[in-house]
């Protein structure tokens, strides 16, 4: 999955990786940051960070003009639990606590 965001000067953009994903930037320089780094990064064109699974990253364009930053990671699909949607769950329930015809 490519996501691509065009940044404004002097605006903040947050963003939770939903997989292991890079940030590649483009055009102008930008400047990100992470949850619970003391470290900020200042990615030119072209530059690239990988970031985890569940990390949560800031984005900003560094300079006057705006920037353009790509996010690619994997499409991860969203799994319900057990697999069934909760309408057959209740299904399932009501067939088993009907009382049976004998």
């Amino acid at each position: 999955m490519v996501i691509h965001l065009s940044l404004e000067p002097r605006q903040t953009v947050s963003w939770r990786a939903a997989a292991r994903s890079e940030i590649r930037a483009r055009g102008s320089r930008v400047w990100m940051t992470r949850a619970c780094s003391p470290y900020d990064y200042w990615l030119q064109a072209g530059d690239v960070i990988r970031v985890t699974r569940g990390e949560r990253i800031w984005l900003s364009a560094d300079d006057d003009g705006p920037a353009e930053v790509t996010l690619t990671s994997e499409y991860v699909e969203r799994r319900r639990p057990f697999g069934l949607p909760p309408v057959r769950w209740l299904e399932r329930a009501f067939r088993f606590l009907a009382p049976v015809a004998r």
